[in-house]
């Protein structure tokens, strides 16, 4: 069986995972099992997401980032 969904998402216009006074509305923490707390899943583009201690905020993952570069260059469809 194959499914094809076409869905809109709002992600921050930023390389990181905040925009305003929220975090991305996909992130979910993950449970500390390995004594690692700084990363976090992205759960639009089913992935980890690392904190940035420079940043202060978890950074977007490749596939956010290639979404949000399609975006700008208008290669949505």
């Amino acid at each position: 069986m194959k499914i094809k969904i076409n869905r809109e998402i709002e992600v921050p216009d930023k390389m990181i995972c905040h925009s305003g006074r929220c975090d991305c509305p996909a992130l979910e923490q993950i449970e500390n099992k390995s004594g690692y707390e700084k990363y976090a899943h992205c759960k639009n583009f089913n992935g980890v997401v690392f904190w940035s201690d420079k940043a202060g905020f978890y950074v977007k993952n490749r596939a956010c980032i290639d979404a949000t570069l399609d975006f700008f260059h208008g290669n949505v469809k």
